[in-house]
């Protein structure tokens, strides 16, 4: 049995009723994981949108895909407390990374898409990477002829270019070898999980070699020198403040904004929600 990760501690203590309200911290799933797995509601927003500021965490200084800090609850209405409280205290006065936004009752009452009537919901059982398991694929048939029911519009959700999003991603995690999370963990003195060594007494698996390894490849040991030079001859105006973006920017610097916008005109035609 397990609460799931990687806020599980709290996802347990709530499950059990040992606390009201909890908060996790999220990039991937870290809220909304222990919350399915503990039957809780939970709440990922977006990106600056609640504070941050002097929250602890791994990989400081990785601001390339960064994390969120959501509520945790047995109810919905835990969760709205929790939000609107915090936006109410104008966290921007103590994080100035947050948003400055205050809560909006006519965007709460979703006034610009009639209210809540006729909208427009998006499913993905598969991102053309991996496939839900049976359970979860139940679950979304479940959710998508309860929402047709309500007169609400269901779509499958077409994915974009998610295998190299997902390359990209594990490259910018990967890009210090581990040193942070070994460096942090042999601050206790205990050794690893089995759990988490991959090379002695790992899981048995079905593939030959790890999804991981197969995408982003062998460890490649490259110096901050090596990066700068690959700027310098490489980039059209290489500033020193161009080759400090380029120095914490592991993805390949390619055209990506055109195929983008052409996937996301023809989603909002079918969706009729989006504006551009």
């Amino acid at each position: 049995m397990t609460p799931g990760g990687s806020s599980g501690g709290e996802g347990a203590l709530l499950a059990l009723r040992g606390s009201p309200l909890g908060v996790g911290t999220d990039i991937g799933g870290s809220v909304r994981i222990p919350s399915a797995f503990c039957n809780l509601y939970a709440l990922r927003p977006s990106y600056e949108r609640l504070p941050y500021a002097l929250t602890s965490n791994t990989q400081e200084g990785q601001e390339s895909i960064s994390s969120v800090i959501g509520p945790m609850a047995n109810s919905i209405s835990s969760l709205k407390r929790f939000t609107k409280s915090v936006i109410g205290a104008k966290p921007w006065n103590y994080d100035p990374l947050c948003v400055r936004k205050v809560w909006a009752e006519r965007e709460e009452g979703l006034e610009e898409h009639g209210g809540g009537v006729g909208m427009c919901f998006a499913v993905m059982g598969c991102n053309g990477v991996v496939r839900v398991h049976p359970p979860v694929e139940r679950a979304l048939r479940m959710v998508r002829m309860a929402l047709e029911a309500c007169g609400h519009k269901v779509i499958e959700w077409e994915n974009h270019r998610h295998m190299e999003i997902y390359k990209n991603t594990e490259l910018i995690f990967a890009a210090d070898a581990g040193y942070d999370y070994t460096s942090e963990c042999a601050k206790s003195g205990e050794p690893l999980l089995a759990s988490m060594k991959p090379d002695t007494n790992s899981h048995p698996t079905t593939l030959e070699t790890p999804l991981f390894k197969t995408v982003v490849g062998d460890p490649v040991q490259i110096s901050a020198y090596e990066v700068s030079n690959r700027a310098l001859h490489t980039l059209p105006h290489p500033t020193p403040r161009v080759l400090l973006f380029y120095l914490g920017s592991f993805v390949d610097d390619n055209a990506n904004k055109s195929p983008y916008l052409s996937h996301t005109v023809p989603t909002n035609l079918r969706t009729t929600t989006g504006t551009l």
